[in-house]
């Protein structure tokens, strides 16, 4: 993985949407006004072109403007005309549909592109103009979509939303297994790249050991632009709107810089941690529980003899005790039976002495994530290698 995936970032409902909502408003707005962030993950102007495409403006004029440029002047080049001031351009007659796209590049860009905008909107009112004016900024003004009149907003800040963070994550990551038989490098990713694929993009390229080194793995990428991440809002592309949620880098900076802020991010990230593992190992335990009773039959076989049930084993529940089959003992009933004389009797064979291991580690890890907190990563580590042993090993 390296560069963000374009035609799988543009093949994802939210995207899909935006793409959509630019095509509608070209046939029923005179001027649109598109919003981003300063900081975005991916250039959105092909999609934009291909949305007017969609839209029938088959060759949009589009053209960046910096700061000081004349728009009128450079408008009017591609009219053929010395200048093309808005109120002009507002009643201009192409015979066809058309559309400038005027792509701010700095503040004064950006307020005289508003201005411009403003005078072709007061002009259009009974105008039999046939072009369409768009203008994209990134200021912050808008944070939110707004249509009156002639006039539709659309406000697109690039984020995915968790599902298609998942989504994207394991197309990328598809051949990128692990740490062992579990998929957690995958939620890992996923989870600390929330809602920004270059993130995930960034985390893939880690050195395995390093992804069960979050959070404080994120030191590095936020030193390279620790002015960004000191920021807060929408516009500095440090929040996500739909999610009212703050960038895993935007948290980290947080937990590093601000004293005031830093046990509420420290949670707040190792809260992703524990999120991944839940999603990771919770099922991937579950779907090994019978296995590891399996490999603990003869010890079990002896508790259910003294049971004086058949296929019966009794298992404390609160305050009391009931009784179950072996297929629905936890890996905690197993810890507490393995202090019993029916794991001593006659001693436990290597695979029976790892499986007892595991029911111990599993126990401590399940407990941790049933208390919401970061389970240990050695534990982990420990209990995946000896869970894939433990299935690998025949007798």
């Amino acid at each position: 993985m390296s560069a963000l995936n374009s035609s799988l970032y543009w093949s994802l409902p939210s995207t899909i949407e935006f793409a959509e909502k630019v095509r509608h408003a070209t046939l029923k707005y005179r001027v649109i006004v598109l919003s981003f962030p300063e900081f975005m993950c991916v250039n959105p102007n092909k999609t934009i072109e291909k949305a007017l495409t969609n839209a029938g403006i088959h060759d949009p004029i589009i053209l960046n403007i910096p700061d000081g440029m004349n728009i009128s002047a450079e408008v009017g080049t591609h009219f053929s005309a010395s200048s093309m001031p808005a109120d002009s351009l507002a009643h201009h007659v192409c015979g066809r549909p058309q559309a400038v796209v005027l792509h701010a590049k700095g503040t004064k860009a950006q307020e005289s592109c508003d201005s411009y905008a403003s005078d072709f909107l007061h002009a259009i009112d009974k105008s039999a103009g046939d072009v369409s004016l768009i203008i994209a900024l990134r200021s912050g003004e808008y944070q939110s979509d707004q249509a009156k009149g002639d006039l539709k907003v659309i406000a697109f800040d690039g984020w995915i939303n968790p599902s298609e963070m998942q989504a994207y994550v394991y197309q990328r990551m598809v051949s990128y297994d692990g740490p062992g038989s579990t998929n957690l490098y995958k939620n890992l990713v996923a989870e600390y790249a929330s809602f920004d694929p270059s993130l995930a993009e960034r985390l893939a390229q880690m050195e395995p050991s390093t992804l069960l080194n979050l959070p404080d793995c994120l030191s590095q990428i936020v030193s390279e632009d620790a002015l960004r991440w000191s920021k807060d809002g929408w516009v500095h592309g440090t929040t996500c709107r739909s999610s009212n949620e703050a960038h895993s880098l935007r948290e980290w900076y947080l937990l590093t810089h601000s004293p005031k802020h830093a046990d509420k991010n420290r949670k707040l990230l190792e809260k992703r941690f524990w999120r991944a593992c839940v999603k990771s190992l919770t099922p991937w335990l579950e779907e090994r529980r019978l296995l590891v009773i399996d490999v603990l039959k003869k010890p079990i076989d002896r508790i259910e003899a003294k049971s004086g049930e058949i296929n019966k084993i009794q298992k404390k529940l609160g305050d009391k005790y009931v009784l179950v089959s072996r297929d629905e003992l936890e890996f905690n009933d197993l810890v507490f039976r393995s202090y019993g004389e029916e794991f001593r009797e006659t001693g436990l064979t290597d695979k029976e002495k790892l499986a007892v291991n595991i029911c111990h580690m599993a126990k401590k890890v399940r407990d941790d994530l049933s208390h919401l907190r970061k389970p240990d990563v050695e534990y982990v580590k420990s209990l995946i290698s000896s869970m894939d042993q433990l299935l690998l090993t025949k007798h």
